[in-house]
C-alpha cells in the first residue's frame, strides 16, 4: 500500500506538483480530501474525524481484493543529492487492459517531517517533494514489459532515510466523470520487500445469485506470496447462513473442504473458488480468513463472499463502509418477517443483475462517501426505469448533491438526484433532529421521528434538507415547515423514497420497525395504511410460451413459500408430465424443458394444459403442442 500527501505551496510543505494535482487535476473542493485509488473512493470535506484515517479505511479494505492488469517492479533507485534516479519495469500480468489514457507517474515523498505551523508539534507523513515527468503506458499484451528510467532533483535538506519513491499507473479523465476516471490501477514503492507478505485478489464479483436447493459455484480468487521466503498459506472458509447450506474450497485439481493449506514460493499464487449447496431459501455470507505461517496474527486478511437465492422480497445493499448500520435495517425486516438478502457493496462488482431480481431495494450509505458511485447510479437508473422500488438513505447521502450543486451545477450527481429521485438537496444541516410527519401521508402519518440519542446509531453530524423537484415527489417528513427531511417519489412507472438522514439514527426500535414497514408497504403496494404481510405478497402468475414446438418454457410467480406442483395434463385430464414439485420460495420462477417429447412417453400434436398448484395459487394455462 502506498500513500502520497499533497500540500499547498503556500503552507510551506508543498511544491508546484502538489498545487497542480490538487487544483487542476483533482479539482478538490474541500480539505482534507482523501482519494483512495481514485475519485470513486473519495472522502470529501474538512471533517476532523478524517484525521485518524478511520474515514477512508473502508475504502482501502474495499480495494485490497481488486486485481490489476499491471505489475510494477522497481529495479534500482538513488536519492543522493543533487540528482536522483529510478529504474523500473511495467509488466502486463492480466489480459486485455485498455491503455488509452493510462500514465505512469512517480512521486518522491518524505516521511516524519516536523513543521511547526500553530505552535503545536505538527508531524507530517508522505509529503510530496517532487514528481517525475509522466510516461504514457505503451504495453497491453500479456507478458509485455515497458522499462522507464528517470532523473529528478533531490534537495540536500531532505532526510535520505525518510525518502520513498511511489510509482503508480493512473487513468486520466475529467474529475469525477466516471468510476475509472483518475483511477490508480496499481502502485509500487522503494521500501524493502518484507520476508512475509500476503496479497490476494477476487477475479470477479464476490456475490452470487442462484436457486434454493441447488448447487452453486462462485467466481475465483487468488492468494499470492509477495514476500522473500517460501511459506505455508492457509485459507479458512466459514459460512454464516440458513441451515443445510454447505460450502468448500476447490482448485482445478483438488477439493479442500473448509480449509486449504498450500506452500507457495516467492512470487507464486494459488487460484481457488467456492462451491456449495443452498439448502434453503435466503442468503449466506462466506468469510475467508487468509494467513501465512510466518506472518504476524495482525496480518491475517479477510475476503467476504455472499451467495443468495432468488424469490426474496427485499435486497439490502450495505454501502456504509466498515460501519454496521445494516443491523438496524435487518432488525426491522426480521421483526416483520420479510424475506431478504444482504450484500456488502464493497464486493459486488456490478449490481445490475442483483437489483433486477428483487421487487424492492433498501440502499444504505451511512457515513461513507462517495455515497453512490457512477456505476451505482447507472444500475439504479435501470432498476427504477424497469419499475423497481427503492428506499435510499444515509447520513452523508446528501453531501455530494449539495456540494456539487453549489459549486458545479452541471455535475452529474445533483442532476441524477433531480432526474431520478425528483429531489434537490438544498441545505447542508438543519441542526434539527426531530422529524414531523405529514398528516394523511400513507408513510408518515402520525409517526414523528427523532434521529439522535436512544438506541439508534446517534451518528448525525449533518442532516440534509430535501426539496421536491416536481409533482412526482412529495414531502413525507419535515424538520420544520420550511425544511423537508424526506420525500417519496411516484412517477407512475416506479416508486422511491429518499431520506435526508440515516435510518440508523432513528432513536428507538419501535419507530424504526414501523418506519421501514410503512416505507416498504407503500413501495410494494402503494398502501395507505400499515399493510400486513398478505398485502405485500406478489400476485400469482403463470405464463407459458405458446405454441410449443419442442422446448417448453414456463414462468410463474408464487405469492408465498411452500409446496408446489407444476404439471402437464392432456385434454382428457390425464397426467402427461410432472414438471416440478416440492418446496419453493415466494417470488418469480422459471422452468425450461429443451425437449419435451424426450421426457416421457411420445407426445402427439394437440391441446394440453399446464397447471400450477401451491399455497395460495391454482392456475391453468392452455397450450398447443406442435410436432
Amino acid at each position: 500500500m502506498s500513500a502520497i500527501s499533497y500540500y499547498a505551496t503556500s503552507g510551506g510543505l508543498g511544491c508546484a506538483d502538489s498545487d497542480a494535482r490538487m487544483q487542476t487535476y483533482y479539482d478538490i473542493l474541500g480539505y482534507p480530501s482523501v482519494y483512495v485509488g481514485g475519485p470513486r473512493n473519495t472522502v470529501l470535506g474538512g471533517f476532523s474525524y478524517m484525521l485518524d484515517g478511520g474515514a477512508f479505511a473502508p475504502s482501502i479494505d474495499r480495494l485490497l481484493c481488486e486485481p490489476s492488469h499491471f505489475k510494477i517492479t522497481i529495479n534500482s533507485h538513488d536519492f543522493t543529492p543533487p540528482t536522483g534516479s529510478i529504474d523500473l519495469d511495467i509488466e502486463v500480468v492480466e489480459d486485455g487492459p485498455e491503455i488509452a489514457g493510462l500514465m505512469l507517474r512517480a512521486a518522491l515523498t518524505e516521511d516524519n517531517l516536523y513543521y511547526d505551523v500553530t505552535g503545536d508539534d505538527d508531524w507530517h507523513d508522505n509529503v510530496n517533494r517532487v514528481m517525475i515527468d509522466e510516461v504514457p503506458i505503451t504495453v497491453s499484451m500479456l507478458g509485455e514489459m515497458q522499462n522507464v528510467q528517470a532523473n529528478f532533483d533531490v534537495d540536500a535538506s531532505w532526510v535520505q532515510e525518510e525518502l520513498t519513491m511511489v510509482a503508480f499507473i493512473q487513468r486520466d479523465g475529467p474529475a469525477r466523470s466516471s468510476d475509472d476516471s483518475q483511477w490508480v490501477l496499481t502502485s509500487a514503492n522503494t521500501q524493502p520487500i518484507p520476508d512475509y507478505a500476503l496479497r490476494y485478489c477476487a477475479l470477479d464479483s464476490q456475490v452470487g445469485l442462484g436457486l434454493p436447493f441447488e448447487d452453486f459455484e462462485m467466481t475465483p480468487f487468488r492468494v499470492y506470496n509477495m514476500g522473500n521466503v517460501t511459506d505455508i498459506f492457509s485459507i479458512q472458509a466459514s459460512l454464516v447462513g440458513p441451515p443445510d447450506w454447505t460450502v468448500g474450497l476447490h482448485s482445478e485439481t483438488m477439493s479442500y473442504g473448509s480449509l486449504a493449506e498450500v506452500t507457495l514460493a516467492p512470487g507464486e499464487y494459488i487460484e481457488l473458488h467456492l462451491e456449495g449447496h443452498a439448502g434453503a431459501p435466503g442468503y449466506a455470507g462466506i468469510d475467508l480468513a487468509l494467513s501465512q505461517a510466518g506472518g504476524a496474527p495482525e496480518d491475517t486478511r479477510a475476503l467476504l463472499y455472499t451467495q443468495m437465492t432468488s424469490g426474496l422480497q427485499v435486497l439490502v445493499v450495505d454501502d456504509d463502509g466498515a460501519a454496521d448500520y445494516e443491523q438496524y435495517v435487518v432488525d426491522a425486516l426480521e421483526h416483520h418477517g420479510y424475506q431478504y438478502a444482504l450484500i456488502d457493496r464493497s464486493g459486488c462488482g456490478t449490481v445490475d443483475e442483483l437489483l433486477s431480481s428483487f421487487p424492492a431495494v433498501v440502499w444504505l450509505t451511512g457515513d461513507f462517501m462517495p455515497a453512490l458511485i457512477a456505476s451505482d447510479r447507472a444500475a439504479l437508473s435501470d432498476f427504477l426505469a424497469a419499475g423497481g422500488n427503492l428506499l435510499v438513505h444515509g447520513h452523508f447521502l446528501g453531501w455530494e448533491p449539495y456540494i456539487y450543486g453549489l459549486h458545479e451545477p452541471t455535475n452529474e450527481i445533483p442532476i441524477w438526484f433531480h432526474d431520478y429521485l425528483h429531489a434537490d438537496v438544498t441545505g447542508s444541516d438543519t441542526s434539527d433532529r426531530t422529524l414531523d410527519p405529514v398528516s394523511g401521508d400513507p408513510v408518515s402519518d402520525g409517526l414523528a421521528l427523532t434521529i439522535e440519542g436512544g438506541d439508534g446509531a446517534d451518528n448525525h453530524e449533518y442532516a440534509w434538507v430535501i426539496d421536491p423537484a416536481d409533482t412526482d415527489a412529495t414531502v413525507i417528513w419535515n424538520f420544520s415547515p420550511s425544511s423537508a427531511a424526506a420525500v417519496k417519489i411516484d412517477t407512475g412507472s416506479y416508486r422511491a423514497i429518499l431520506f435526508g438522514f440515516g435510518f440508523e439514527g432513528i432513536n428507538n426500535a419501535t419507530d424504526r420497525r414501523l418506519c421501514l414497514h410503512r416505507c416498504l408497504g407503500w413501495l410494494l403496494t402503494g398502501a395507505s395504511a400499515v399493510p400486513d404481510q398478505a398485502a405485500l405478497r406478489l400476485k400469482p402468475q403463470l405464463r407459458v410460451a405458446n405454441p410449443v414446438t419442442g422446448a417448453l418454457r414456463v414462468h410463474y410467480t408464487l405469492p408465498s413459500a411452500g409446496q408446489r406442483t407444476l404439471r402437464m395434463y392432456g385434454a382428457d385430464g390425464r397426467l402427461i408430465r410432472s414438471l416440478e414439485e416440492g418446496w419453493a420460495t415466494a417470488g418469480r420462477h422459471a422452468f425450461t424443458c429443451d425437449d419435451l417429447s424426450a421426457q416421457g412417453p411420445p407426445l402427439s400434436a394437440g391441446i394440453y394444459y399446464v397447471k400450477l398448484k401451491g399455497q395460495d395459487v391454482d392456475l391453468v394455462r392452455r397450450i398447443a403442442f406442435l410436432r
